[in-house]
């Protein structure tokens, strides 16, 4: 007989909740820092999804859960930037831990993003 839904011999691939990250909004093209929260010693990365992710800058979150980004000079109004992670190489975190959690979209052709806002 074929499986069923549901069935507890089949069970469905249970993704990990990753950690909540969040970009403290409102954001303006004329903010010298995009700051925010996240879990202690993630790196991170802050893309330009409006030019298909280009990096805007990077950075490892600090022990008290916070972070800012310089980016003095880099914002325009209307574009959208958005938080995704960092370069992994050197840490014990691994990629599989940030697939799925609060409020994160994949992104065709740009990849997961935590976190989003609209510059103003």
């Amino acid at each position: 007989a074929p499986a069923l839904q549901g069935d507890p011999a089949y069970p469905a691939p249970v993704l990990r909740e990753g950690p909540k990250f969040t970009i403290k909004a409102p954001v303006r093209a004329t903010d010298s820092q995009v700051s925010g929260t996240g879990p202690a010693g993630v790196p991170i990365r802050l893309v330009n999804i409006t030019q298909s992710g280009a990096g805007i800058s990077q950075t490892i979150i600090k022990e008290d859960g916070t972070f800012a980004f310089d980016v003095a000079g880099k914002l325009t109004s209307g574009e959208r930037i958005a938080l995704m992670l960092g370069d992994l190489q050197g840490t014990n975190l691994s990629q599989n831990d940030f697939t799925s959690g609060p409020g994160y979209q994949d992104f065709p052709m740009i990849g997961v993003l935590f976190d989003t806002t609209l510059i103003e």
